[in-house]
């Protein structure tokens, strides 16, 4: 006859370890599905600007606060349908510069969801279009100034079109970014296989409504562009 083992004669660590265990992997993702809510439709009050298109808001009632910014919110606010250059990158200050002048410390501003608030690359990050108190919204600003370039967010993309033209009237005028010469800013035309850097003779021809801008080359590699010949400091060799 087979032994038979009754649940109050196991081992201890197939009684306790294992469930213990269980919930100790389950918890986080339990906390974090839970805290994952649609930002308010109520206006907010902004803490800090992180970066050239991110902020903090002050705390809220009912949601969660920051860790190390026990008066934040701990959901950052990014604004949708720009992007701004990161902390490495050429511009970054002047953007982030940028961004603190639209939004003080203590500022009331409204935040407006496009087709989903959520950011995958951060659950604890809303997406929302902000609007400043006299009505003027922060994304289209920064356009103007020429410290964001417009970015399709999919979905979103309700104001696409809009931020697209800003942002090529700021190339236009070479304005922001766009006036930090090579390293801020890479350019290319929709219709061509080239891309540039802003100070490029060939650069000045693309056409606004074609224009494209990304801050890493790569982002052009990988879309199949290849760099425009006058753009490389380089040896005629590379060319053959």
């Amino acid at each position: 006859m087979d032994r038979v083992t009754h649940p109050e004669t196991r081992p201890w660590p197939l009684n306790y370890a294992l469930p213990a265990l269980l919930a100790v992997l389950l918890a986080p993702a339990i906390t974090t599905a839970a805290e994952r809510i649609d930002f308010p439709s109520v206006p907010v009050t902004v803490a800090r600007v992180i970066d050239g298109d991110t902020f903090a808001i002050e705390a809220l009632a009912g949601i969660a606060t920051d860790e190390k910014h026990p008066n934040e919110c701990r959901y950052r606010v990014r604004l949708i349908g720009v992007n701004t250059p990161e902390s490495y990158q050429t511009g970054f200050e002047q953007a982030q510069k940028a961004l603190a002048a639209l939004l003080p410390e203590g500022m009331v501003v409204t935040l407006t969801r496009d087709l989903d608030d959520r950011d995958g690359n951060n659950p604890f990050r809303w997406l929302a279009y902000v609007e400043l108190p006299g009505g003027k919204d922060v994304g289209a600003e920064l356009l103007k100034e020429g410290w964001a370039v417009a970015w399709r967010y999919l979905p979103n993309c309700r104001n696409h079109v809009h931020y697209q033209e800003l942002m090529a009237e700021a190339w236009t005028n070479q304005l922001g970014l766009f006036a930090l010469g090579m390293n801020a800013v890479y350019v290319a035309s929709k219709e061509d296989n080239h891309y540039h850097r802003p100070d490029c003779p060939s650069a000045g021809q693309i056409s606004p409504v074609n224009l494209v801008v990304v801050y890493k080359a790569q982002d052009f590699v990988t879309a199949g562009k290849t760099a425009c010949r006058l753009c490389l400091n380089e040896a005629e060799d590379i060319w053959d």
